[in-house]
């Protein structure tokens, strides 16, 4: 049963990021990075920058696994995922300074980052089942990109 368990998983995400794949071009991606950024708008406190921290982490995990490299060098700036590394580890150490800064407990920040993940979790399987709002995730990275 594990096998056949495995290959039909396979499968499925296989046509999952098949149909995300086709129905996303890199155009649309960039639009929707791009109008995230132009809100002009960058994360202040730690509950804005904690979110940055799960958004990047797993854009940074699906654009090695489920993306290929063709359609990631196509988007502009490319987020590769050397580049959503770099962007979620910049936002963790900001938010674990604010979280450290405001009272000396990281507590907060390590279940702000259970929250968040889920978030993100959330609006990247929006894009990969093609369900409505399927670029929030891009548009959340416009926000959050690396000052």
């Amino acid at each position: 049963m594990k096998p056949f368990a495995t290959a039909a998983h396979c499968a499925l995400s296989a046509l999952m990021m098949c149909g995300a794949a086709s129905a996303q071009s890199a155009q649309s991606v960039n639009a929707a990075f791009q109008e995230g950024w132009a809100l002009g708008v960058s994360p202040e406190t730690a509950g804005e920058k904690t979110p940055c921290v799960a958004y990047w982490e797993v854009w940074r995990q699906s654009a090695e696994r489920d993306w290929e490299q063709s359609f990631v060098d196509a988007l502009d700036p490319a987020p590769t995922a050397d580049k959503a590394d770099f962007a979620s580890y910049n936002w963790a150490n900001e938010a674990q300074a604010t979280y450290s800064d405001r009272d000396g407990d990281l507590s907060a920040y390590d279940s702000q980052v259970t929250v968040s993940v889920n978030q993100a979790t959330e609006a990247y399987d929006r894009l990969m089942l093609l369900m409505p709002k399927p670029l929030k995730i891009f548009e959340t990275l416009g926000t959050c990109q690396v000052p």
